[in-house]
């Protein structure tokens, strides 16, 4: 019991926490404790973006309505999204649409920016909340092939930290008609 007593000891004081740089995070930053080495090297406090925990894929169904009333969905099993900055998520995904592809030769891409604008943090998680973003992005839109303003809003909702969910939407006028996307989905791994 002793020698266990000394080995606590011995563990505890070649343990150091430096926390000088805890409180210096930016708004979209979080603080986090990471391990400076081995065992007995400590931790130290770093700021790291609290938004990428969404960097990865996502799944979800998207609807594409005209004004005409139709409407268009689609099961997407691959969104990627890439933290471009410490508020700016940018998502990339193909829709399958073999009209397209018979004209064109690919599958229609789309690439959106995400520019986060509130973080409704809940409790005290370092990562749980409502991340409310706008779009506004000047895109090339592959159905009317030209370069069209997306304006949209949408939020993360990270409660679930182990599936936080994603919705957004967004529309944009061209040649007098209006389109409206709407995107609903989570975080997890899909297998379509």
């Amino acid at each position: 019991m002793k020698r266990l007593f000394l080995l606590f000891l011995l563990m505890y004081s070649s343990c150091t926490i430096d926390i000088s740089e805890s409180s210096n995070c930016e708004e979209w930053e979080f603080s986090d404790n990471v391990p400076q080495g081995g065992l007995f090297d400590g931790v130290r406090w770093e700021c790291r973006p609290v938004l990428e925990q969404f960097e990865g894929s996502w799944k979800g169904q998207i609807n594409r309505i005209l004004e005409s009333g139709d409407i268009y969905s689609q099961e997407l099993c691959s969104v990627d999204s890439n933290l471009i900055d410490d508020s700016t998520i940018k998502l990339n995904f193909r829709l399958i649409d073999d009209d397209y592809y018979q004209e064109y030769g690919v599958y229609p891409e789309y690439e959106l920016v995400l520019d986060f604008i509130n973080w409704n943090r809940e409790g005290s998680s370092n990562f749980s909340g409502t991340f409310e973003f706008v779009i506004e992005s000047n895109v090339f839109d592959p159905f009317v092939q030209n370069t069209v303003s997306y304006y949209g809003t949408g939020q993360i909702n990270s409660s679930n930290t182990s599936n936080p969910s994603l919705e957004f939407s967004f529309e944009y006028v061209f040649e007098g008609a209006t389109y409206t996307t709407y995107f609903e989905g989570c975080k997890t791994i899909c297998f379509c």
